[in-house]
């Protein structure tokens, strides 16, 4: 249905004739707005206010902008009606027109101005973030400046595929840079137009996923290596289905928001002197699954982290120290000797704990059993042996007492010849 721009006959510049006879009594146009290449779809009314039939001689309109120009033998209005008269405009360029018209009668003739205006340009369109990362989901918001709806269409691989609206968001997930442009196409009355806005952005790589892993350069033998993951989602939207893989173990999560950080930690024995690494994948849902493996090297030394420190025997008891050399917590310490046992517990890291054991012999084999913070249980024996050293009583000799003496007698005669002299 086409709208109608009423221009009313008090707005039109017109010549008023000297006697009653017919009169403009509106114009209609076609179109709220005129664009370049339209044409519009108009007419006059025309009004005879006599008690008489007035002929139409003709109507004229001065401008190559109007079809037709020249109409003849219309006919004859009868008294107290109207007719309406069509014509078109052709908007073959921008500006302000006024187009004159002149209806002639036998009784005489009326002349009057129709003003058009033809828009210089099509509706802007905006385009409000320019800037734009690579794989991430972008949600790129266009704006037309208009007071109609228009279609929307992004020349790229965009959802939707295309809008209607004065204002549309696209979700947009670019691996590459490539060309960013927008056709725009609407109807004007019966005119279609359709022009194409291209613009230029700023392309910046996606930030991505936060991920790193962490464990101590060295650790001794059978220590349980504290493995620290860190996930952090750097992207501007949420990512789905966080998964880490490292080992026989899975951790899990269900989502991580924009700026959201999650931290996970791990233990795995160190059983062999050398290097091992661990490898972790972590993997997430957004647009896609995206996976990345990182790996951490720890060295191991050819030493164990948990032993028997010292140890010593008395009155049947076998007493020592049971030191945890490694980087985390053990417990269920239970040592070991003979057919007797003791229990210790806990040692934190870097700490040492004593025991007590009763023992008859002074030699024999130790083992110390315990679980560190992998959850393995792991044990170690070791040989101790008790060896009393005799020191055997010597007698001093008859000559070295005589020269004691001898010396001791000297000692007294000088201080005795010293006391003399004072």
């Amino acid at each position: 249905m086409k709208k109608f721009l009423t221009i009313l006959f008090a707005l039109l510049f017109f010549i008023a004739p000297s006697s009653a006879q017919v009169t403009i009594k509106e114009v209609k146009v076609g179109l709220d707005k005129i664009f370049v290449g339209d044409e519009v779809d108009c007419s006059i009314v025309l009004e005879n206010k006599n008690s008489f039939a007035e002929k139409i001689s003709s109507i004229v309109f001065y401008s190559d902008l109007v079809e037709p120009r020249i109409v003849t033998d219309i006919g004859v209005i009868p008294p107290f009606s109207s007719y309406e008269f069509p014509f078109t405009f052709k908007a073959e360029k921008s500006g302000k027109f006024l187009v004159e018209v002149k209806v002639s009668t036998p009784n005489g003739s009326t002349t009057y101005y129709i003003p058009f205006v033809v828009e210089r340009e099509l509706p802007e369109v905006v385009l409000q973030n320019t800037t734009i990362y690579l794989n991430e989901v972008n949600f790129l918001k266009v704006k037309v400046n208009a007071d109609f709806n228009v279609y929307i269409k992004p020349l790229f691989n965009a959802t939707p595929e295309v809008a209607y609206g004065k204002e549309a968001v696209f979700k947009y997930y670019p691996k590459e840079k490539e060309r960013i442009a927008f056709k725009i196409y609407f109807y004007n009355g019966r005119n279609y137009h359709e022009y194409v806005k291209e613009f230029r952005v700023e392309w910046k790589e996606s930030r991505g996923v936060y991920f790193e892993v962490r464990a101590p350069e060295k650790v001794l033998i059978y220590d349980a290596v504290k493995v620290d993951i860190f996930v952090t989602n750097l992207k501007r939207e949420a990512v789905y289905n966080i998964k880490l893989k490292a080992l026989d173990k899975v951790f899990s999560y269900p989502v991580l928001l924009p700026s959201q950080s999650k931290n996970f930690s791990m233990f795995v024995t160190a059983f062999n002197p050398g290097t091992f690494t661990v490898n972790v994948e972590l993997s997430y849902e957004n647009e896609g699954i995206t996976r990345e493996v990182k790996s951490v090297a720890v060295k191991v030394l050819n030493e164990s982290a948990v032993d028997v420190c010292s140890y010593e025997f008395s009155e049947d008891v076998l007493r020592g120290e049971i030191c945890n050399r490694g980087t985390s917590e053990i417990s269920s310490v239970v040592v070991f000797f003979e057919k007797e046992k003791a229990f210790v517990g806990s040692v934190a890291p870097g700490d040492f704990e004593i025991f007590e054991i009763k023992a008859k012999n002074t030699t024999g084999i130790l083992k110390l059993q315990w679980r560190n913070a992998a959850g393995d249980l792991l044990e170690i024996e070791k040989e101790v042996k008790f060896e009393n050293v005799k020191v055997e009583e010597r007698k001093a000799s008859p000559m070295l007492i005589v020269i004691s003496i001898a010396a001791a007698l000297v000692i007294i005669a000088l201080a005795v010849m010293a006391l003399r002299r004072r």
